[in-house]
């Protein structure tokens, strides 16, 4: 586990495996971060602002301003922007982003 400081806030990371993180900003802002492409996965976003369960990664994918947001990316790569990641923990499956759509 590792701590950064800034001048406002302590943000701790510790490991849960050799590709994983958890980033801890404060008491309720705690994600899952893939350490090797800078990429978080979805459902830790939606926890953290307490979303109701019926809110689900896949619904922001269906919104007209994520087709919006996407389209400005169009020189990049989509696939760097965001992967469904099944092969992976129960919980650590799921919808990964790129720290740029967080």
């Amino acid at each position: 586990m590792s701590t950064t400081e800034n001048t406002t806030t302590a943000i701790v990371h510790e490991a849960i495996n050799e590709e994983y993180e958890y980033i801890q900003y404060n008491k309720q802002l705690r994600l899952i971060r893939s350490v090797k492409d800078d990429m978080y996965q979805m459902q830790s976003i939606l926890t953290a602002c307490f979303a109701p369960d019926t809110k689900k990664p896949q619904d922001w994918f269906e919104l007209n301003s994520t087709h919006e947001l996407l389209s400005e990316f169009e020189h990049v790569e989509l696939k760097k922007m965001y992967q469904d990641r099944q092969n992976l923990p129960s919980h650590l499956k799921g919808i990964y982003v790129h720290k740029f759509l967080v």
